[in-house]
């Protein structure tokens, strides 16, 4: 009985596992070529720019100028002040009786077109940011084109 049972996970060792790792080998390989297009100079080049962590770094520097440059847009905020004197007091002021309620509206008044030199500053720190991204951008497909063409050179010749 036990030469049996040992024959029996002989077979499923020797022939159900390889086949399944053929089967599992021959899926992955038809769906990675079907997913996957050819690589050529122009993705290369539209994936380094699109994941270099330099280059992310300033997409993250210039989505905040975006919003600073909202911000600065903005017109001064209101204040409401709410106050209260002698509240609980003791002896004949006490309670409610001598309450003193205060209540205050604030807001700044910007001269001299303040404003507008605040979204002027936040906008050229945009076109700052812009121009630092285009530039490190060339920059990395500058350094990375030799490279670039000289596996492609050989790929061509093999």
């Amino acid at each position: 009985m036990y030469s049996i049972l040992f024959g029996k996970r002989l077979v499923a060792l020797y022939v159900c596992v390889p086949v399944m790792l053929l089967l599992s080998i021959i899926g992955s390989k038809s769906y990675a070529t079907e997913s996957l297009p050819p690589l050529t100079l122009e993705r290369a080049a539209q994936r380094l720019v699109q994941q270099h962590p330099q280059l992310q770094v300033l997409d993250w520097r210039l989505k905040a100028a975006t919003e600073q440059l909202q911000v600065a847009a903005l017109n001064p905020g209101y204040e409401l002040a709410l106050g209260a004197e002698n509240l609980l007091g003791t002896g004949e002021l006490s309670g409610v009786k001598s309450l003193e309620l205060s209540v205050a509206l604030s807001s700044v008044l910007e001269l001299g077109n303040k404003r507008q030199t605040r979204t002027a500053t936040a906008s050229a720190e945009q076109a700052l940011l812009l121009a630092q991204r285009q530039a490190n951008s060339l920059r990395e497909l500058g350094t990375a084109a030799p490279a670039e063409q000289a596996l492609l050179l050989c790929a061509a010749t093999s």
